[in-house]
């Protein structure tokens, strides 16, 4: 890990995101693209004094543009959370696999930290597999990567006592993810926010050294945990709809 961030091998590692395909959405507007999101830019006119909204996907002569202006905002970066802030969030985890290997001990945890807690599902982000978020985990300084309380409450967690564990699995989520919890209120919720009628959640015992960081930054007594080390067969599932509990090997 580096003392201090290499940025330049940051900004060489990402610019080429620019030149991916843009691929359009059902919502007005919005595109598919690490760092240009909305189809309309506003651009200075300096012939007419004013700002002027353009269509980047109307020419290539717009396009090129967009992809210049991002480019410089890029190039002018003086820290990497300046770059992840130009980042559209879906991609947020992809830039940090690029740029993982350039970062500050302390840029490393801090960026994990905000990556992994503000990417809706990154237990099943397409570029980062959950063995490369083991991986980064593993790699982390603790103490940096969570918050002083989030610290403590993880400094108090039994060495060899086991901890009660919950996962709430929605529709289309991936059962087997990283992100557990210690309130079963939080597990349940998960599960059912999107009005799923087939919503369950696991609940399941770790132990300390499987528990990878401890986060509350959004009251969800979030554990990421390495699911590597937990026994499926010994996961019990409840039905939150049918009221049915099993265990895995049931399923």
């Amino acid at each position: 890990m580096k003392n201090i961030t290499d940025l330049q091998s940051i900004k060489e590692a990402v610019l080429p995101l620019l030149y991916v395909d843009i691929r359009e959405t059902d919502i007005p507007f919005i595109l598919i693209h690490p760092f240009l999101s909305n189809r309309y830019m506003t651009f200075a006119n300096s012939k007419q004094g004013m700002n002027t909204i353009v269509d980047i996907l109307e020419s290539d002569e717009n396009l090129e543009k967009a992809r210049k202006f991002m480019k410089d905002r890029i190039v002018e970066s003086n820290e990497f959370f300046r770059i992840l802030a130009l980042t559209h969030k879906p991609y947020r985890p992809l830039v940090f696999k690029l740029s993982e290997k350039f970062l500050s001990k302390q840029d490393y945890a801090n960026a994990l930290e905000e990556v992994w807690t503000g990417t809706e599902n990154p237990n099943q982000d397409p570029n980062v597999s959950i063995p490369q978020w083991i991986k980064f985990f593993k790699k982390a300084d603790k103490q940096l990567l969570m918050t002083e309380e989030d610290f403590k409450i993880y400094n108090d967690i039994s060495d060899t006592e086991p901890i009660e564990i919950y996962r709430g699995v929605g529709i289309n989520r991936e059962p087997y993810g990283l992100s557990w919890t210690i309130n079963k209120k939080t597990a349940e919720w998960f599960a059912k926010r999107w009005e799923n009628t087939d919503a369950y959640m696991f609940k399941t015992y770790c132990y300390k050294k499987d528990v990878l960081a401890y986060f509350n930054t959004r009251n969800e007594d979030e554990l990421v945990v390495n699911v590597k080390n937990l026994d499926k067969n010994k996961m019990e599932r409840i039905n939150l709809y049918e009221g049915e509990n099993k265990t895995t090997e049931d399923s």
